[in-house]
């Protein structure tokens, strides 16, 4: 096996933001298993981000609870090993706690995706069902602009980095994303709210430069402590210097997306190939069943993502890398 440099994929194994690893890489092939799931268990959510995609008419509809326990024991029996719970705000869920325990009792590790504004309640009981990883937004240090981001909500910065800290405190593995307007942060700005994460004790963080704006992003501000200290951070930032956006496919990424093959997202009864596919409109592969294997394993033959206006346009920098490693893998002789 070829070692993994930084300029050739980014260091893939050691990016711990990802559940992508050259052991998945590896393993991956059709009708194997579903090795990692997202459930979108609602379209629903108590913010009004401007920078956030909507999920729009009826494409996620809140989950009913006996469908979603009846979906996790289903793709615990296809292999499970990796669970995403995020919505809309999947903390409006009140059974929510059930479904992160019934998951880890089966051996399966989950994280949630939320905004961090609910009751510490909420998130204890998600802490005492198991939940051992969790992504939160954090894009300004001001309260004013972070009431104004969450679409008008009272007190947001306050409550959201309590939830941050308390998570932390717990031992969970709290990530945060930091979406970053260019037309509105400045590099001290962006500098002082990702030290602010690091003394908030959490895992890592993922700057983002929001759709609307394109794919370029200032990142003359991370130190050497900072890079050190978030090696996801780092990374993405190399990408950036280098001229290598957050989204998109050049044409010599593989064509082919192997993340189908062990990797499902759901929502509304309907498995979609990835989030991204998803939140931009795309369609879905097919309808939630006992097929989904060999659904996606036909997909994956006849899909060619340089040729799809969504895979091209939107592919995040994390899956192409992990396809690409895939797609050299298996290109190498056995040793």
């Amino acid at each position: 096996m070829k070692p993994i440099t930084a300029a050739t994929h980014g260091e893939l194994s050691c990016l711990n933001w990802t559940t992508l690893s050259d052991e998945r890489a590896a393993a991956v092939q059709p009708n194997k298993e579903i090795r990692r799931a997202a459930l979108i268990v609602t379209g629903r959510c108590n913010f009004a981000c401007p920078y956030c995609k909507t999920l729009g008419g009826d494409r996620a509809p809140s989950m009913d609870k006996e469908a979603a326990l009846a979906l996790l024991d289903s793709l615990i029996r296809q292999g499970l090993k990796d669970l995403r719970i995020s919505g809309g705000e999947p903390t409006t869920i009140s059974w929510l706690p059930e479904l992160v325990a019934r998951a880890v009792k089966a051996g399966v590790a989950v994280a949630v995706s939320t905004n961090g504004y609910a009751r510490w309640s909420v998130y204890e009981a998600l802490v005492e069902a198991g939940m051992t990883e969790c992504s939160l937004s954090l894009d300004t240090l001001d309260p004013v602009e972070a009431d104004r981001l969450a679409g008008g909500r009272k007190d947001v910065l306050s409550r959201v980095t309590t939830t941050i800290q308390t998570l932390a405190s717990r031992g969970v593995r709290v990530y945060v994303g930091m979406t970053c307007c260019e037309s509105s942060a400045t590099g001290a700005g962006m500098k002082a709210t990702v030290a602010k994460a690091a003394d908030m004790g959490v895992t890592d963080v993922k700057i983002m430069p929001p759709v609307q704006e394109g794919d370029t992003l200032g990142t003359e501000w991370l130190t050497e402590a900072l890079a050190e200290r978030f090696p996801f951070l780092a990374w993405r930032a190399r990408n950036f210097k280098s001229g290598c956006g957050v989204r998109g496919m050049k044409s010599s990424d593989c064509s082919k997306c192997a993340l189908v093959l062990d990797d499902v997202t759901v929502a509304g009864g309907k498995h979609y190939p990835c989030n991204v596919y998803f939140r931009e409109g795309g369609k879905a592969i097919g309808e939630v069943g006992a097929g989904m294997l060999e659904e996606r394993a036909a997909w994956y033959e006849t899909h060619n993502s340089l040729e799809d206006p969504i895979c091209s346009r939107m592919c995040m920098d994390l899956l192409r890398t992990y396809n690409n490693r895939v797609w050299d893998m298996q290109a190498e002789p056995e040793e």
